[in-house]
C-alpha cells in the first residue's frame, strides 16, 4: 500500500513538472520562440566576435524620403553566465541609473521603462520611455516606443540558452521610420550603435556577481 502511494506521489509530481515546464519553455501556448544565434543571419566573423565574448551592434540609419528618417539597429552578445543569473540583475530597468554612468534617471512602472540619457557623445538630454515587460530569462520579448523620441519605434527582444545553459545569448533588433531626428545619420548611426554597446558591455560586467 505505501509503495503504491509513494508511486502515485511521484507520478503526480512528475506531470506537475512536465505541465510547468511546458507552460514556461518557448513556443509554448503558440508563443513564438526566441531565435538561438545559429539561426539569425550573422557573417562567420560576426558570430566569432560574438563567441569571444564581445558584444556586437550594428545601427544604419538612412533618408527614405527629405524630412524623414529610418533606423535598422541589431545588437547580440554571449552572456558568460547562466540566463537565470545573469538577469536576475539585468531585469531591474528601475536601477539601471545606479549601473550605466550616461543614464541619469531611471524608472520601471505599469510595464514602461522611462529613462534620461545624458552622454558626452551628443551634448544633450534625450529622454526614452517605451513598453517592455520584465525579462524573467528564455524568451522572446517584444517592446515600443509610443511617445517621444523614436516614437513608432518596435523591436525585439530574444534570450535564449547557450553551451547547454553554462551561458546566456542575447540578440536585440529594432526598426523604425519617422521624422528626422534632427541628427544626421552618420551621428544618429554612430551615437545609438556607441551607447548601445558600451551601455550592454556594462551591463554584462555587471551582472557577472550578485
Amino acid at each position: 500500500m505505501q509503495k503504491k502511494i509513494t508511486k502515485n506521489l511521484i507520478l503526480l509530481a512528475s506531470l506537475a513538472t512536465f505541465f510547468t515546464f511546458l507552460e514556461s519553455s518557448p513556443g509554448a501556448q503558440g508563443l513564438p520562440a526566441p531565435l538561438p544565434m545559429e539561426k539569425l543571419k550573422f557573417t562567420k566573423t560576426i558570430k566569432k566576435i560574438i563567441k569571444k565574448g564581445q558584444v556586437y551592434a550594428e545601427s544604419k540609419v538612412t533618408t527614405p524620403k527629405p524630412g524623414r528618417q529610418k533606423l535598422a539597429f541589431r545588437m547580440a552578445g554571449l552572456h558568460p553566465k547562466s540566463c537565470r543569473f545573469a538577469w536576475r540583475k539585468l531585469a531591474l530597468y528601475e536601477n539601471y541609473s545606479e549601473y550605466l554612468g550616461f543614464v541619469q534617471q531611471s524608472s520601471y512602472q505599469d510595464g514602461r521603462v522611462n529613462f534620461l540619457l545624458v552622454s558626452s557623445i551628443l551634448p544633450i538630454k534625450m529622454r526614452l520611455a517605451f513598453k517592455l515587460p520584465r525579462i524573467k530569462g528564455v524568451g522572446l520579448y517584444n517592446f515600443s516606443f509610443d511617445r517621444g523620441f523614436l516614437k513608432g519605434l518596435l523591436g525585439e527582444i530574444h534570450i535564449t540558452q547557450a553551451n547547454k545553459g553554462a551561458q546566456c545569448f542575447f540578440y536585440l533588433r529594432a526598426d523604425w521610420l519617422g521624422a528626422d531626428s534632427g541628427h544626421s545619420n552618420i551621428l544618429f548611426e554612430f551615437f545609438s550603435e556607441a551607447l548601445a554597446k558600451l551601455g550592454m558591455e556594462n551591463l554584462f560586467r555587471i551582472s557577472k556577481t550578485y
